[in-house]
């Protein structure tokens, strides 16, 4: 009895034990009889003929699928004139356009993620134009047809995240561009004959295909072409064709028999067992030895004859002993003149950026005053505030995207502590000859809640002082980086960066109770994701097309001028995009993340949640990199114009189909738009197309395949 597979969160297929031997065969069986039947009717019947070819092979189609919970082929129907109205199908005319024989054939086929359960029968490879078929992340399982294979007229095959088994057919790829059967169950070994010469993506991941790879695979593909074998059973060297060398170490990775380029892994010659392994080779040889009169050991080390002069097992030890302990002792004086060195440095220091201002509530003109709500009260503590409030940080996570006044930053939580004979605080300001930020004068100023938590638990502030100025207040807490000098470097690291699409930060406070605040400029208009232009005509602000293509070439200009000056952001997302008077972008928080929250896989994978981290961020030994930023940038503008936020699985497909000629592939992309731009967009169809396969292109989940945000500018000015 056949048992659908389950899937796990990642991309591994997990199937219960399938025996469908005589199902599949009873299955076939009734699909060729299906089509026979359904081909006579064709030829005979009357009412049969108002259905075309390609409708009666497409039909085949759904007689051969056992489980449609989602009814998606339920408007397919025999009565139908042409199929071209079907769910998932795509029509277009095949022939010279001045003759009167044009007629409208299926070049398209696209059911992703429908939760079909069957097999896919032969008969969907008869279809004569059929240039695109994608069936990815559903429940198809049995074996792939070589004639849907090996169809003449197929460009792209999608057959990703389902329960395919058998091998990967061989033989002529006539047309294929892109191939991608990643997360299904094939095994069996690589054909030594698959013929490419269209091919651009290749896609075997995450199968279960073993042995060595072929001599010739690859040979028959261009040189530029992407091979994707990563996390199968493969095992051996990397043959040394072009196009596999020209891969990436990422697209071979996973296999943990497999060596040679472009792994960085070397392979072991063939009579390796027979070498002196190379803990032994590093052992002095006996003097005798090099008369070559040896004998063979019974554990197959060769020895000398000599055997008088041989060194003994206690003084090769000691040797080796001593060699370690001279290594030991030269690392550590070589770490101790080095932290050395580090720390004079850092004292002697002088940066004309930063002010730096200690001060104790002893200095303090005023006998008592009230710390932020961002400072709790101490275990102890006795200092008490008469202006203290009830406002707690729950009240402000009711709160939440209000933009209220609190009373001042003394009284903003219930119990507020003073901060009389805190010893050690510390106020970081920038000097930039505006407004003197004192921390009295923080303290007495008016003070809103701006949101709820962000990253790390934070909470932002709005304060506004005496003489009008405004500032934003992160109050960060005791999460996150432990010591002054490095919480000190990394704000200092952002601070210096000056740019008109990055936020200023003014400064920060440092509590010897271990509690940090950020003081950054206020921006007014609030952020991207609180505007609600994702609302359409319930949204109380209206964004136009040049609104949204500014606020997209903004925030890539600071992210590219990040980038320039090897800094990341690390945490990309609308809640991060604050908005200027004049709707210029101002990209907030940059490197908060690192400042917030110590590095913890069990962060990531929360943080993730959202959807605006790079795929390759969950790994826990993964290095920050300017494609994290890259790949969040992209989730930013997909949502930016089309009104909702992408998965990984849906920006795989629609990644995959890029760069088609098809005007049906033109007009999907606009169909995607926000409906609330759909009337800005007559006339700048060709603007609003380039910007989606941007975001498609920054959104990659291949890291190396995504642009640079110096590249997204280039793109992004082209079409202003």
């Amino acid at each position: 009895m056949q048992t659908a597979p389950r899937r796990s969160s990642g991309n591994t297929i997990h199937t219960e034990p399938i025996h469908l031997s005589q199902e599949t065969m009873k299955t076939k069986k009734m699909s060729v009889l299906a089509f026979c039947l359904l081909l006579l009717l064709f030829l005979s019947s009357p009412v049969a003929r108002a259905l075309d070819l390609d409708g009666v092979l497409l039909l085949s189609f759904k007689y051969a699928i056992l489980g449609d919970s989602m009814s998606v082929l339920g408007t397919w129907n025999y009565d139908d004139a042409t199929p071209c109205s079907w769910n998932g199908v795509t029509c277009a005319p095949i022939g010279d356009p001045g003759s009167p024989g044009v007629l409208r054939r299926v070049t398209s086929l696209a059911l992703p993620s429908s939760k079909l359960l069957g097999s896919i029968p032969p008969e969907l490879g008869l279809i004569e134009h059929l240039a695109y078929l994608d069936l990815s992340n559903n429940l198809f399982n049995g074996s792939l047809p070589d004639t849907v294979f090996n169809s003449s007229s197929l460009r792209l095959l999608n057959l990703s995240r389902n329960a395919l088994v058998g091998h990967v057919p061989g033989g002529l790829l006539a047309s294929v561009e892109v191939l991608d059967l990643s997360s299904n169950l094939l095994n069996g070994s690589l054909p030594s004959d698959l013929d490419g010469s269209a091919l651009s993506q290749l896609n075997l991941s995450h199968n279960s295909i073993s042995g060595a790879i072929p001599a010739g695979f690859g040979s028959r593909f261009p040189n530029n072409a992407t091979i994707d074998l990563s996390f199968n059973n493969l095992t051996g060297s990397v043959p040394e064709s072009l196009a596999l060398l020209n891969q990436k170490t990422v697209e071979l990775a996973g296999n943990s028999g497999l060596c040679g380029k472009p792994l960085e892994i070397l392979c072991s010659p063939h009579n390796s067992s027979s070498m002196t392994p190379p803990a032994i080779a590093v052992i002095p040889k006996p003097a005798d030895s090099v008369s070559g009169v040896q004998v063979s050991s019974p554990g197959g080390i060769s020895s000398s004859s000599g055997s008088s002069s041989r060194l003994k097992p206690g003084k090769i030890a000691g040797i080796v002993l001593a060699d370690l302990t001279g290594i030991g002792i030269l690392s550590l004086a070589i770490l101790y003149v080095y932290q050395l060195r580090k720390r004079k440095s850092l004292v002697a220091s002088d940066s004309k950026l930063f002010k730096l201002n200690r001060r104790s509530v002893s200095e303090s003109k005023q006998p008592s005053v009230s710390a932020w709500p961002c400072i709790p009260k101490k275990t102890g503590d006795t200092g008490t505030s008469d202006d203290a409030t009830s406002t707690s940080e729950s009240d402000s996570e009711e709160d939440r995207g209000r933009d209220r006044e609190d009373g001042n930053l003394n009284d903003l939580a219930k119990g507020a502590s003073t901060v009389q004979n805190q010893k050690g605080g510390l106020l970081v300001t920038i000097d930039k000859g505006e407004t003197k930020l004192e921390l009295e004068t923080l303290l007495r100023a008016s003070a809103y809640v701006l949101g709820g938590r962000g990253s790390g638990g934070s909470i932002v502030y709005k304060a506004v002082l005496e003489n009008g100025a405004a500032y934003a207040v992160r109050r960060i807490g005791e999460a996150g980086v432990g010591r002054l000098r490095d919480f000190e470097t990394r704000v200092k690291a952002v601070a210096k960066l000056r740019h008109r699409n990055l936020v200023g930060v003014r400064g920060f406070y440092w509590g010897d109770d271990g509690e940090k605040l950020v003081i950054y400029d206020y921006i007014p208009n609030g952020s991207l994701d609180s505007i609600g232009y994702r609302k359409g005509a319930w949204s109380p602000f209206h964004m136009t097309l040049e609104t949204r293509l500014k606020i997209a070439t903004g925030v890539a200009r600071g992210l590219a001028y990040t980038h320039e000056k090897k800094q990341l952001h690390g945490n990309v997302k609308p809640s991060n995009i604050l908005l200027g008077l004049d709707m210029e972008p101002v990209i907030s928080d940059l490197g908060l993340d690192r400042l917030t929250t110590a590095a913890s896989r069990n962060r990531k994978l929360t943080v993730n949640l959202q959807g605006y981290r790079a795929p390759e961020s969950l790994t826990e030994a993964a290095k920050p990199t300017p494609n994290w930023d890259v790949y969040s940038y992209g989730i930013v503008v997909l949502e930016l114009f089309t009104g909702r936020v992408f998965t990984d699985l849906e920006v795989s497909q629609w990644s995959a189909t890029m760069g088609w000629p098809a005007p049906e592939d033109r007009d999907r992309f606009l169909r995607a738009v926000d409906p609330a731009l759909r009337a800005d967009a007559a006339g700048r169809e060709d603007a609003i197309v380039a910007i989606l396969k941007l975001g498609f292109n920054c959104a990659s989940l291949v890291p190396h395949r995504r642009p640079s945000m110096k590249e997204a500018v280039q793109v992004l000015e082209k079409i202003l």
